[in-house]
C-alpha cells in the first residue's frame, strides 16, 4: 500500500494514498473544516486526530454504503457519550434476504449537516457457529419425545398434522421442488382469502406429506418441525445461547418451505424476524428484562429429518443491524 510519511517533533505517523483519496473526494476542505470546528470538542484529545479522518470519509459521497457505515459507527464509538445522540438512525429495517436498510444523519446544534440512506448487507452474527446448530437440534429433538410421552400418557392417537392443520391461518407454507416454488399458501391475515381458499391450501399441504412416502419416524416429528411448535422451540435456543439476539415480542414469521430430498430426507426451512422502532424496541426490553441487543433482526434455520426421524439443524443464521455492535 502506498504511504504518505509525515514527520513531526512529537510523533510520526503514515497516511496511506486510500485515506488521502477519501478526504480529496469530500466536500471541500473548507467545508469540512468549518465543520469539524463546530464538533472537535465531542471527541477526547487521543481520539482528536482518527475521528476528522473518520469525519472526511462520511462526507465523502463517492464511497459505499458499507464504507459509510462503517465511518458512521467508528465516529459514533469515538464520541464522548453526551454527544452520541446526535448520530441518529431511523427507518431501520431487515429484509428476509438479510438486506439492512435505514436512514442515518448527524446533527450539530439541531441543524443536520450529514444524512444517507443505506441498503447493506446485514451482519450476521451466527456465520459458522456449530454450537447454536446443535442447541436447536437437541431443543427440537426434547420436544418431540415430550409430546409423544404426553400423547402416551393420556391415551389419546398421535395425529401428527394436528398442529399444523392449525397453523395453516397463521403462517405461509412453501412447496419447494427440486429447487423450485412448486406451491404456496395464501399470506396468513390476507384479506379477501375465502374459506374454500384455506381449506384447498390445508388439503395441498396435507396432500404433500401424506404421498411423499414419508416415513412413521418421520411423520412423528411433523407436529414440530412444521408448525409454530419448533419455531418457538429455536427462537427460545437463540436466546439461550445468544440472549444479545433474542427476539422481543412475537417475531413475524415469514414462511416455512418443505421439500424431500433425493435421499428421503424431509428438509424444512423457518424464517422469522422482527423490525422495531428503537422506542418500542427498549419498552420490549424493559418489560421481559431482555439483554436483546437487535430490534432488527433475521433468523434462519433450516432443519433434515433423516428417514429414521433423526433431526439435525443444517443451517442457523442470524442477521441482524450492522450499526449496533
Amino acid at each position: 500500500m502506498s504511504e504518505l510519511i509525515l514527520e513531526g517533533s512529537r510523533a510520526s505517523r503514515s497516511i496511506s494514498m486510500e485515506e488521502i483519496n477519501s478526504i480529496a473526494a469530500a466536500k471541500t476542505e473548507k467545508d469540512v473544516e468549518s465543520l469539524w470546528g463546530r464538533i472537535a470538542d465531542w471527541f477526547f484529545g487521543t481520539h482528536k486526530e482518527e475521528a476528522k479522518k473518520m469525519l472526511f470519509r462520511l462526507l465523502n459521497p463517492s464511497i459505499s454504503d458499507k464504507e459509510c457505515v462503517n465511518a458512521f459507527n467508528k465516529l459514533k464509538e469515538l464520541v464522548s457519550e453526551p454527544y452520541k445522540d446526535r448520530f441518529i438512525e431511523r427507518n431501520s429495517n431487515i429484509t428476509k434476504e438479510g438486506r439492512f436498510t435505514a436512514e442515518i444523519s448527524l446533527q450539530v446544534q439541531g441543524t443536520e449537516v450529514f444524512s444517507r440512506s443505506l441498503d447493506v448487507e446485514g451482519q450476521d452474527f451466527l456465520l459458522g457457529d456449530e454450537q447454536i446448530k446443535s442447541q436447536i437440534s437437541n431443543a427440537l429433538e426434547a420436544r418431540i419425545k415430550e409430546d409423544q410421552a404426553n400423547c402416551i400418557h393420556t391415551n389419546e392417537p398421535k395425529d401428527p398434522f394436528k398442529q399444523f392443520k392449525k397453523d395453516i391461518n397463521r403462517m405461509s407454507y412453501q412447496i419447494i421442488n427440486g429447487g423450485v416454488v412448486e406451491y404456496s399458501t395464501a399470506a396468513p391475515g390476507l384479506e379477501g382469502v375465502s374459506t374454500e381458499q384455506r381449506n384447498n391450501d390445508m388439503s395441498r399441504l396435507l396432500q404433500f406429506a401424506q404421498e411423499s412416502g414419508l416415513t412413521d419416524n418421520q411423520n412423528k416429528t411433523l407436529e414440530v418441525v412444521l408448525t409454530q411448535t419448533g419455531i418457538i422451540e429455536g427462537k427460545n435456543a437463540l436466546a439461550t445461547y445468544r440472549p444479545d439476539l433474542a427476539f422481543v415480542g412475537n417475531p413475524d414469521v415469514s414462511g416455512i418451505s418443505l421439500s424431500i430430498n433425493g435421499d428421503g430426507a424431509l428438509s424444512v426451512e423457518w424464517e422469522m424476524s422482527q423490525n422495531h422502532t428503537i422506542d418500542s424496541f427498549n419498552i420490549y426490553k424493559n418489560m421481559l428484562d431482555s439483554k436483546a441487543q437487535q430490534p432488527n433482526l433475521s433468523f434462519q434455520v433450516s432443519i433434515l429429518v433423516d428417514i429414521d426421524g433423526k433431526i439435525s439443524c443444517e443451517k442457523a443464521c442470524a442477521v441482524g443491524n450492522p450499526l449496533i455492535h
